[in-house]
């Protein structure tokens, strides 16, 4: 049957995104290392991980990657691409033949001069969205007065437990801290859904490492395994995706986020992003006692008119 006129153009115009499959990874990956925006919602991990949690749907068409995520009911785009002014017109021109809500997420200060230039926004600030980025020579050497505190977590761990050491996680030892992470999420995560989506995930990702484009590590006292990370390197940016330990061994979070760093630091890598906080009062306090070298804003905007 020949679509009318009026079918055809609401075809035409519309994105058609898929929901985002773990295999898409090998595809998605060259988008982040060629339009680099430092922020962990454009990374392997960043997105694979929060994607059942976001319902998070993908299109690749002009060279340019569209995100679509559904957020308390309402849609959210995002996009990485050559030509930020005809990904928002491409967005706008989906969201007037679907009916959907129109809002960016995701979009950096750069980014946000760029389309502002060409159209009236509102943006929005996401404090709780907010990546920690720190200079990386400064986060490992821990040189300086405002590093006094974590220098001596780190030599109390030290003088604790003196048998302690950090090993990379490989197919020797998998299987050990896969049930590491099973009974620390069983015991000490909190019950409710974003926390069971992230548990999933992170069970997801250590079984698939190249996948995920992951390295990780594990700090472990004797025998015992008190602390894991999962990381992941785009261009000259370290992220450090998850973070997990066991508090009664004082001092085990310096200790594992700096043995974490020193191990799996590159020569490219300059930055290191310990993502966002998400209004957690602790987490904030934490990562503001490193100096971030800056908080890398992310903004929420809806599009008024076109200039």
């Amino acid at each position: 049957m020949i679509k009318s006129s009026e079918t055809f153009e609401r075809w035409y115009v519309m994105i058609c995104f898929e929901e985002l499959q773990l295999r898409d990874s090998e595809r998605l990956y060259p988008f982040f290392e060629r339009f680099k925006r430092h922020i962990c919602d454009f990374t392997v991990g960043g997105l694979m991980m929060w994607r059942g949690w976001y319902r998070t749907q993908v299109a690749i068409e002009d060279d340019t990657l569209y995100i679509r995520a559904f957020v308390n009911g309402e849609t959210q785009f995002t996009f990485l691409g050559p030509d930020e002014i005809h990904a928002v017109a491409r967005i706008m021109e989906h969201c007037d033949q679907t009916g959907e809500h129109f809002e960016l997420c995701s979009i950096t200060q750069r980014v946000l001069e760029r389309i502002n230039s060409y159209y009236r926004l509102n943006a929005e600030p996401q404090r709780d969205l907010f990546d920690y980025v720190y200079d990386a020579d400064s986060m490992i050497s821990l040189s300086g007065r405002q590093y006094n505190g974590q220098r001596n977590h780190i030599n109390r761990f030290k003088r604790s437990f003196p048998d302690w050491a950090f090993e990379e996680i490989s197919d020797e030892n998998l299987n050990t801290v896969i049930a590491f992470y099973t009974e620390y999420k069983s015991e000490r995560l909190k019950a409710f859904e974003a926390a069971e989506e992230e548990s999933s995930k992170v069970i997801e990702a250590l079984s698939n490492f190249d996948v995920y484009h992951l390295y990780g590590g594990i700090l472990k006292v004797g025998e015992n395994i008190v602390g894991i990370s999962l990381g992941e390197t785009v261009g000259d940016m370290m992220f450090v995706h998850v973070e997990k330990a066991l508090t009664e061994y004082n001092g085990v979070y310096p200790m594992l986020t700096n043995c974490f760093a020193s191990h799996f630091r590159t020569p490219q890598v300059v930055y290191i992003n310990r993502e966002e906080d998400e209004g957690d009062l602790g987490l904030r306090t934490s990562k503001l006692s490193y100096h971030p070298l800056l908080l890398k804003e992310k903004y929420k905007v809806t599009l008024l008119e076109q200039k």
